[in-house]
């Protein structure tokens, strides 16, 4: 994104004289440089601020310098560091015995010097090595203690006779530790299969793995041309284009993870075959792109496998559904399982999640019988047959479904998606949606009360 660059009165060390090649270079002892640092987040306007010497050298700057970036100083043109792109040149020299530079923000304040004593460079060497002289600590202020030559195995940057530099122009100091840097890794998860016209809930996971904070992250799904975007759980909202389903989170943490629900439907007139959706993130300074993309193929099938599905939501309570003599719109919320797989299914360490984090963990032991049905109340205490079904309460405290529209996934213990369905503002009607025909429906859309036989109930359990 754009950075506005701070314009008011800037406060000393908001930007340091991280690095001077007062000897030249190997090539030409005429080729000095100097190098500005911002440890701030902002960028720093540097417009009519100065460097100066107390001798020949008083230049006037332009420009930006980002935050966390560099600003390099030429002597007369473009020579001293062959393969950078100096961002201004400055006349006048730099004295081998020693003097103090000082950079002055546009006010005049003294924002930062270099050998502020005016007593001998205090690091650095001539010839024949022509070692920089590195800030050891940006955010300290100078002294001479605070100075260290090039270590000459940290480097960047060639001469002019494209010799490599004793010195790091643009690039982190030898003295500096390692910068703390981003590295973002994707997972996409979502059905193996979904019907023509049909819905399917994908889980977005975008986590960064590095040190140092993503400012800010990119991150993209492309989706195949006769798949459509319907809605996503995310905080951020995101910007569709064309196929591209896109955002920008202002920063990710390091350490953090963030999951998301996406919810697509299938052209009614899809034909059967693969279709691949992609995810890409992207953040600057990233250490590791290589974890940045991944792809996920589903099967457009006429006629679905049979699975264990959800088959049956109650996000708006009409009633007392989990019969306990208490009527509660938290409580009486339940999610169904059905399991078509013919054959029993182990649930131990499942999970339900709902589009704002975890709703339900299947305790060990929960097995679930070929044919039959798992019903998750959002609470309370559960009373009744619920035909046959083996029923259990959310281990989070509550279902949380929102009646005017969600996503839900059932994830088994390796996290891998095995069902996934979003609904809309149908649920908003004190019944239940369910897949209709009962079991075998491509999605839990149809209001209870309207399926054959029903019989004008407003849910099954």
């Amino acid at each position: 994104g754009n950075l506005r660059a701070q314009a008011s009165a800037a406060q000393p060390g908001a930007v340091v004289i991280s690095e001077v090649a007062w000897a030249g270079t190997a090539a030409s002892t005429a080729d000095e440089w100097v190098e500005l640092f911002n440890p701030t987040s902002q960028a720093i306007d540097l417009n009519n601020w100065t460097l100066s010497d107390g001798g020949d050298l008083f230049e006037v700057l332009s420009g930006q310098i980002p935050p966390g970036g560099f600003f390099l100083l030429e002597r007369t043109d473009d020579n001293p560091v062959a393969d950078a792109p100096g961002d201004l040149f400055f006349t006048g020299s730099l004295s081998n015995s020693g003097q103090t530079l000082t950079l002055r923000a546009v006010d005049g304040t003294i924002i930062d010097t270099a050998n502020g004593d005016g007593g001998p460079w205090p690091a650095g060497s001539a010839g024949p090595t022509f070692a920089t002289m590195e800030r050891l600590d940006p955010n300290l202020p100078d002294s001479d203690a605070n100075w260290v030559s090039n270590d000459g195995a940290t480097r960047n940057g060639v001469d002019a006779n494209g010799s490599p530099i004793n010195g790091t122009p643009k690039a982190w100091n030898s003295a500096w530790p390692p910068p703390k840097v981003p590295d973002l890794a994707v997972q996409l998860f979502g059905p193996p299969a979904v019907q023509p016209g049909g819905a399917a809930a994908f889980r977005l996971v975008v986590s960064n793995i590095g040190q140092g904070v993503a400012t800010p992250a990119h991150v993209t799904v492309t989706l195949p041309a006769d798949v459509t975007y319907g809605s996503v759980g995310s905080a951020v909202p995101p910007v569709q284009a064309g196929s591209s389903v896109a955002w920008q989170f202002p920063h990710i943490p390091a350490g953090r993870t963030l999951t998301f629900p996406l919810t697509v439907t299938v052209g009614g007139a899809a034909l059967e075959g693969p279709r691949s959706l992609h995810l890409d993130a992207s953040t600057p300074g990233e250490s590791a792109p290589a974890d940045n993309q991944t792809a996920l193929t589903v099967t457009v099938h006429g006629d679905l496998p049979a699975r264990l599905l959800i088959n049956e939501i109650l996000a708006d309570p009409g009633g007392d559904a989990n019969g306990d003599g208490v009527q509660d719109q938290e409580d009486d919320e339940f999610v169904e399982l059905l399991n078509n797989t013919g054959v029993d299914v182990d649930l131990s360490g499942w999970l339900l999640v709902e589009a704002n984090g975890l709703r339900h963990l299947f305790p060990g032991g929960t097995v679930l019988p070929a044919g039959c049905s798992l019903v998750v109340f959002g609470g309370g205490a559960p009373a009744g047959s619920f035909g046959g079904a083996l029923v259990q309460t959310s281990s989070t405290g509550g279902l949380s479904l929102n009646n005017g529209g969600d996503e839900l996934a059932l994830l088994d213990a390796q996290a891998t998606v095995v069902d996934a369905v979003s609904y809309g503002s149908e649920a908003n009607k004190d019944q239940s949606i369910t897949r209709t025909p009962d079991g075998a429906g491509a999605a839990p859309v149809a209001l209870h009360s309207q399926t054959p036989d029903a019989g004008g109930r407003i849910h099954s359990p």
